[in-house]
């Protein structure tokens, strides 16, 4: 079995490392059949980002990780050796941006946040979902942004704005809205987010690449058919 392993602690990284060596697991960063996420929820968006598809098996440090084993590494790495886990999969949330003269597609297992650019002016937006005004909607919504989230990320930033989770498809909840509205959320969602005053921000899990959209724009929402794996001891 080939192994890689991402992290941000770099010691405990490298002490990883030799652990693997010494059961005689291959270390391979290019084509690995697992890849240990050393950290907290990041350090595995991170993993997925760069080893998109492969399944990763998170291991707790000091940081937040709601999918991190809390098994010693010895134990974890023994139970690789004796073929004791399971793979778990899941559905990515996907978004594209349409622009005039462009579209960006956008990749996550976490989350997907459309906020204000700029934060002293709210932004002024449309949300259809399913081709429709969903839950009757406000024609037109004025607030910070929306949260579009998989279950994974409804333990995070949706949770906060919406104290809710949920465990199947995609959620929509609605940051600091002028309107009380209540978060949508299903299975076989496909949103369209149109801006139609000011500049906002959009930004993938953690990624540090965020994307402007401008007056006119839409973003288009829905669960991917891309899966993220996830490693059960």
């Amino acid at each position: 079995m080939k192994i890689y392993v991402i992290g941000k602690q770099k010691k405990e990284v490298e002490k990883l490392k030799r652990i693997i060596k010494e059961l005689n697991y291959e270390l391979n960063d290019k084509y690995p059949d697992i890849v240990l996420s050393f950290g907290g929820d990041g350090s595995l968006f991170i993993a997925e980002r760069l080893y998109p598809g492969i399944p990763k098996l998170p291991v707790r440090d000091k940081s937040l990780c709601l999918l991190c084993n809390r098994l010693k590494l010895k134990n974890i790495i023994d139970k690789l050796l004796l073929d004791k886990f399971s793979i778990t999969e899941n559905n990515k949330i996907e978004g594209i941006i349409k622009k005039k003269n462009k579209s960006i597609r956008l990749i996550g297992m976490n989350d997907i946040v459309i906020r204000n650019n700029e934060p002293y002016h709210a932004i002024r937006f449309k949300v259809k979902v399913n081709k429709k005004m969903f839950f009757k909607l406000p024609e037109e919504i004025i607030g910070d942004g929306i949260v579009a989230s998989t279950a994974l990320g409804s333990t995070g930033y949706f949770h906060s704005i919406t104290r809710k989770k949920f465990k199947k498809g995609i959620g929509i909840a609605f940051n600091n809205p002028t309107q009380k509205i209540k978060p949508i959320k299903g299975k076989n969602l496909k949103a369209v987010f149109k801006l139609i005053r000011n500049t906002a921000e959009v930004s993938v899990d953690n990624n540090e690449k965020t994307y402007v959209m401008n007056k006119g724009d839409k973003i288009v929402i829905r669960e991917s058919k891309e899966k993220y794996r996830i490693v059960k001891i």
